[in-house]
């Protein structure tokens, strides 16, 4: 089972995803945060399979968790969500190492079958070696 954190400064949006994806619990666990600051807090502490952020949100962004994780949490993938999203930003997301891009709103089959996808790749063995 995966752990996700879920991270969106919007707090109604936020339960409304993390209730929806309570449909889920033979998947994954959600894990809640209403800022970047502290989805920080919660990953120093918690060991967590996937983070699912927001992008614009005050203080510290998504853009700015996103190059969090990916310098101390290589491991972690990371699915971007936003409203306010465009080409640019989608391949500047894509070269940082995000494992997916989702505009809002949202459609919560959408949002599993990335996350269930993420966890696929994810198990896959290394054949790297």
């Amino acid at each position: 089972m995966m752990d996700i954190l879920i991270v969106d400064d919007e707090k109604p949006f936020l339960l409304s995803l993390a209730e929806g994806l309570g449909f889920y619990t033979r998947y994954f666990n959600v894990i809640t945060a209403e800022s970047a600051k502290k989805a920080m807090e919660i990953l120093t502490t918690i060991v967590v399979d996937l983070v699912v952020t927001d992008l614009k949100m005050p203080g510290t962004s998504g853009v700015e968790l996103v190059g969090y994780i990916k310098k101390r949490f290589p491991n972690i993938p990371v699915i971007v969500m936003t409203a306010f999203g465009d080409r640019d930003l989608e391949l500047r997301l894509h070269e940082l190492g995000i494992a997916g891009y989702l505009e809002k709103p949202l459609d919560l089959e959408t949002v599993v079958a990335r996350i269930l996808s993420v966890e696929k790749v994810n198990a896959l063995p290394d054949v790297s070696s």
